[in-house]
């Protein structure tokens, strides 16, 4: 299986992928984006049931490993158009969580091209306030952890059991810290940490919620959490 990493992502944390099994696929950078998260997975890839979506311009410039995903995962590619920069919101169109039959995040920013796919696919939107809805969440099966408080308003709404916990303990320099869900990635009933989860204020909660709702928890080493951006698995 693959695992879909920032190029930045620490080499302990990568080691430890390898040695799980999983084949690393780094993601080079996307220019139209801020350094620091130009090579965020989930900055650049959103998938929504059997689709995969990138915009045109970063698929020119990663089509060898997008192609690979492709050929792991057998979803179909879905090229956006939408304007891309550094500057917030430019730089959010894919940056959502689609759990159940929903997407959540930003709507005012949701692409156009995703946008048109879920009224097709009948999904529904859930707009908060928080333009990085998929770097700030941890999804599971009927459960969400975050430290926004408009995502869980939001994730209780719609009937999530959510854990809200403090922000800050995770490392994305130059910002004052990055977000629990760009620390981590779900794959088969594991959450995965990039670092120790121990090292989060609220680290005993979160093991404790991932193994209530039947998820096992491995922290990929013994540093502190870095904000990679997601791992995606496929």
């Amino acid at each position: 299986m693959l695992a879909v990493i920032d190029e930045r992502l620490p080499k302990a944390c990568k080691n430890s992928l390898g040695r799980l099994g999983f084949s690393l696929l780094p993601l080079p950078p996307f220019p139209r984006l801020s350094p620091p998260v130009a090579s965020h997975p989930d900055m650049l890839l959103l998938r929504v049931k059997d689709a995969l979506f990138c915009h045109r311009e970063y698929y020119a410039i990663a089509q060898k490993e997008i192609e690979q995903i492709l050929r792991a995962s057998g979803l179909s590619l879905c090229l956006t158009d939408d304007t891309v920069g550094e500057v917030y919101p430019t730089d959010i169109a894919l940056n959502f969580v689609f759990t159940g039959n929903l997407l959540l995040g930003k709507t005012e920013i949701l692409s156009n091209k995703v946008k048109k796919y879920a009224k097709a696919c009948h999904i529904s939107l859930l707009s908060v306030n928080q333009g990085y809805a998929k770097c700030s969440s941890v999804v599971l099966d009927g459960a969400l952890i975050t430290a926004d408080t408009g995502i869980a308003s939001a994730a209780v709404s719609i009937g999530l059991d959510t854990l809200l916990v403090s922000k800050g303990d995770i490392s994305l320099p130059p910002y004052p810290y990055g977000f629990l869900g760009g620390a981590s990635g779900v794959c088969c009933k594991t959450v995965f940490f990039c670092g120790d989860i121990r090292a989060h204020r609220d680290g005993a909660q979160i093991e404790d919620f991932c193994r209530r709702h039947g998820y096992d928890v491995i922290s990929l080493s013994e540093e502190s959490l870095f904000d990679g951006g997601s791992i995606l698995f496929f």
